[in-house]
Formats: C-alpha cells, structure tokens, sequence
C-alpha cells in the first residue's frame, strides 16, 4: 500500500521520476550493488516526503535523523570487526562510591577479554567504565543536552566519542552495536536503555545478547527491581514468565564477565534465512543434545523440528564463518525468553573461561 502510494504520488509530479532515481543511484556507483532495492527505497521515500509537502519541522527530523545514522555507520565501520559492551549507568554516581569502582574494574576486565566498552561518554559510571577500558578500547555516544552534555575526560577528543542529537538514533547505535550490555544502577536514562534493550529482544526486534544487571553487595538496587518486574510485570501477567530468562544479576565485576563469557562459550550467533533461524555454534552437538532440545523446546517450534546443519548457500557472504555448525529450525518468532533459554543450553557443558569466540552479529 505505501508502495502504491508512493507510485502514485511519484508520477503525480514526474513519471520518470522512478528511472531518475535509478540513474542517480548508478552515477553514485551504486548501480551493481546488492543493496540496489534499499538504496531505490530510501530515495523514493526522500521523494515521497517532498511530494507530501511535510512541514519543515518533519522534514528537519527526517534530515537530521537520516544524517545522523550515516554519519554513525561511516564511523564505526573502522571498529566492525572488534566486540562491543555497551555499559549503561547514572552520570551522577560519584569517583570513590562503590558503584564508581565497580563500573572501572568492569571496564578493566572487558578491555582485557577484548572487549571495547561502549558508554554515553558522560560522567559518573560512564566515565568509570572508560577510565578502566582506557580510551583506545573505548567508545563513547555523547547526546547534547542543555546540562550533562559534556564527554568525560577520557573520551573528550578522542577519536571514539560521537555526539548525537536525538535520543532515538543514539539508542538505535547502542543496540546495533552491542555483544553485550552492562547495567548499572541509574536514572531515568538507565532504566529507558535498559527497558528498550528488553523490549527489542523481547519482540525479537534486534538479535539476543548477554544482559547483566550489576550492582556492588547489599545495595539492594536490583532486588527493589527484581521485585517490580518479577512480583508485579511477570506474577501480573504482563509479561511471560521466560522474559525474565532475558537478564541476569551479578554483584561483582568478575561475575558479569562470566556471565557474558559464558553466553558466547559455545553459541556464536544468530541469522534468519527465509523462515528459518540459524544459530550458529562453535561446536557441534551430538544426537542426543539435540533431541533434547527438541522435546525442551517443542513450544517454540512452529513446525518441523531442530536439525544440525552446514552452512546455507546464503551464508557464503560471512566466509569467516562458514566452518561453524548450525541449529536450524523454524521458530516462533514469539517465545524470546525461552529462545535465550535454549542459548543457555547450547553452552552447557562448554568451557568459559575466557570468551575466545567472536560474537559479530548479524543484524
């Protein structure tokens, strides 16, 4: 139906507007590239929103926020092959509390499993978590703000930090680029990082990837959370009973890289092919993990059944991949929680001590 309208509104004004558009992608060299289809799209919308006459404000948005995005695709090109954690937590937390340490020896140990650190570049925890990374592990994705809007010592100038405008592109970039993410406690901004990277995996809107919720002994912060999420979200119905298999709690920094360590000890990564999902691991597993994997997991089964498999013919274009095995199956697309149930599972058994597999994902 957008196409349609689109169509419509395109030749309202111009019909050869369609074939100026794919000769403007060829001039720009992309005329053999296998994003051709995209590329025709997002100039056709460009046409779209000219030809609905939008109002200077809407098409403010839409500029700034198209810019933003390729501006941030360009950048963090040179970083695409190295992991990622992105680590969330309050700018007012303060050098000497404990929640401050704890976010510079989470930055420490990262750096150390190979990790780059990825925060808002701000203060408090932030900045805790980028002095333990040091600045050439580190990444930082600034927002500019009338208050808080100045990056930290550690990233200020360096060629990792980014400033963004909106909040939504900055969020976008967090979860894009994270093989895991970190949380802190914080504030309004915290809980909205952490609750969108829920609700993406949850809807299975970006691929599933450790979440570790952390705080120092006897703070008390995540069981107050816990409470609400479990006692009153979960317990009340509004959310599934596996969503809570989303997160995990950890009180100390070595405990939190454990954890990540372990989602990635044998589970690499995830890719959709038509209807099927792949997930693609180290190892490969014998008849009878799967089978009973297949009875554990009947209810996220839409039809078929979990088979072992080599590499699709689609996935040529990852070769660094290709000696993997895969679980094929054709899931649900609606149990998520009990989908990182199952990755949990295919790392039983497998040693964990340092994360020696590269998780790149893809999205």
């Amino acid at each position: 139906m957008t196409e349609n309208l689109l169509e419509r509104h395109v030749r309202t004004r111009d019909p050869h507007i369609p074939q100026q558009i794919d000769a403007l992608i060829e001039l720009a060299g992309g005329g053999s590239s296998e994003n051709f289809d995209l590329y025709r799209e997002l100039l056709r919308s460009a046409v779209q929103l000219i030809a609905e006459n939008a109002t200077r404000w809407d098409a403010k948005i839409a500029t700034a926020a198209l810019s933003e995005m390729v501006n941030g695709f360009g950048w963090l090109r040179r970083f695409e092959r190295r992991r990622k954690c992105s680590v969330f937590g309050s700018a007012r937390t303060q050098p000497g509390e404990p929640d401050y340490t704890l976010a510079t020896e989470i930055g420490r140990r990262l750096a150390q499993e190979g990790f780059m650190v990825i925060t808002g570049a701000g203060a408090g925890a932030m900045q805790a978590a980028n002095e333990g990374a040091g600045p050439d592990d580190s990444l930082g994705f600034n927002i500019t703000l009338p208050f808080e809007q100045e990056p930290n010592r550690v990233m200020a100038d360096r060629p990792g930090l980014m400033a963004f405008r909106f909040f939504f592109t900055r969020k976008l970039f967090f979860i894009k680029e994270s093989d895991a993410i970190i949380v802190l406690p914080g504030g309004f901004g915290t809980a909205d990082e952490l609750f969108e990277a829920l609700t993406l995996m949850q809807t299975g809107k970006t691929p599933i990837v450790p979440i570790v919720l952390i705080d120092h002994d006897h703070s008390g912060y995540w069981d107050d959370w816990l409470r609400f999420v479990e006692g009153r979200m979960r317990d009340g119905g509004y959310i599934s009973k596996s969503d809570t298999s989303l997160y995990r709690i950890a009180h100390d920094a070595e405990s939190a890289i454990a954890l990540i360590c372990r989602f990635y000890s044998n589970y690499h990564s995830m890719r959709w092919i038509d209807n099927e999902l792949r997930l693609r691991i180290a190892q490969p597993l014998e008849p009878e993990k799967i089978e009973a994997l297949n009875r554990e997991f009947a209810d996220i089964i839409k039809r078929g059944a979990i088979v072992q498999a080599g590499p699709h013919e689609e996935e040529q274009d990852e070769p660094e991949l290709l000696s993997m095995s895969r679980l094929a199956f054709e899931f649900d697309r609606r149990g998520y929680g009990r989908l990182r149930e199952l990755i949990a599972e295919l790392n039983n058994g497998a040693l964990a001590a340092h994360c020696t597999t590269n998780p790149l994902q893809t999205r």
